[in-house]
C-alpha cells in the first residue's frame, strides 16, 4: 500500500487541492481521519482472514487500508472517477495480488455484479453515503 496520512485533514486536502478534485456533497463525501474509529469499525466487523467485503464509497481508502490489513479481499464501490483513479495507485499490490478491485459505479445500480463467497457477504458502508436506509452488516 502506497497510502496517503489519513489522519490527517490537511494531507488529504492537500491531495485534492493538488490533483484538482473537490468533494461532492452528492456523493455523500467526508473523510474519516480518526484511526481509532477506523480501527473499531473493522474490529467491529469480524472479518476472517481472505473474508470478502464489498465496501461502498471508500473515498481515498482510509477504510480499505484497515480491511486489507485485516486479511479482507476488498471490492470497492466508487461513483467518483478522480477518487478511482487514486485508489488504483494507493492500490495497486493489492489489484495486482487480487486482495482488491474497484468498480466504478453505484454498488445498487450495478446487478452484473457478483461475488462468490463461502459463508456470505459483508457490505460495509458509511452511514453518511446517499443512502441512509443501507444498514452496515453481513449478509448471508
Amino acid at each position: 500500500m502506497n497510502c496517503p496520512d489519513y489522519n490527517s485533514p490537511q494531507a488529504l486536502k492537500k491531495i485534492l487541492d493538488e490533483k484538482g478534485f473537490a468533494m461532492q456533497k452528492k456523493f455523500g463525501q467526508n473523510f474519516l481521519t480518526s484511526p481509532d474509529a477506523r480501527e473499531k469499525i473493522v474490529s467491529l466487523l469480524s472479518l476472517a482472514s481472505g473474508e470478502d467485503i464489498w465496501e461502498v464509497g471508500p473515498g481515498l481508502g482510509a477504510m480499505t487500508s484497515g480491511l486489507l490489513t485485516g486479511g479482507a479481499r476488498v471490492t470497492a464501490f466508487e461513483l467518483d472517477r478522480g477518487f478511482i483513479s487514486l485508489l488504483e495507485c494507493y492500490f495497486n499490490e493489492e489489484r495486482n495480488d487480487g486482495t482488491f478491485r474497484i468498480v466504478a459505479g453505484d454498488v445498487f445500480l450495478l446487478s452484473s455484479v457478483k461475488l462468490q463467497t463461502g459463508c456470505g457477504l459483508c457490505l460495509a458502508a458509511r452511514t453518511t453515503h446517499p443512502f441512509q436506509s443501507c444498514a452496515n452488516g453481513c449478509m448471508t
